[in-house]
């Protein structure tokens, strides 16, 4: 379902217009699944990657278009390992390697693999 207000709290974001760290607020305080996707993002890029644990599964519990979803869920494996729930992470990332998974997906989720393992 379209969320009327998550346009106006993401653009900020996407656009990196203003403050990151208010933009990056904005977008927490939304509830649809892709605010969640986003903020998850936000937090693995810069490091805070137990941070983002919670971000990125509450996206993937949401509905996600089936491309956002592979890549919250490689996001969530990867983040997972970095943050140090091993098994978690592992888990994550061998669910993202399904028979809809691009070479480019599979490929980034092994590269996850050897290394969380």
């Amino acid at each position: 379902a379209a969320d009327p207000a998550l346009g106006p709290a993401a653009r900020p974001l996407l656009l990196g217009e203003g403050d990151p760290a208010v933009a990056l607020a904005r977008v927490a305080r939304e509830r649809h699944p892709l605010a969640a996707y986003l903020v998850g993002r936000a937090l693995a890029t810069r490091g805070e990657f137990a941070a983002a644990v919670p971000e990125l599964e509450r996206a993937l519990a949401g509905h996600l278009p089936p491309s956002l979803a592979r890549e919250a869920g490689l996001l969530l494996g990867l983040a997972g390992c970095a943050a140090g729930a091993r098994e978690d992470g592992v888990r994550a990332l061998r669910a993202t390697m399904d028979a809809g998974a691009s070479a480019a997906d599979r490929a980034r989720a092994e590269e996850g693999l050897r290394r969380c393992e």
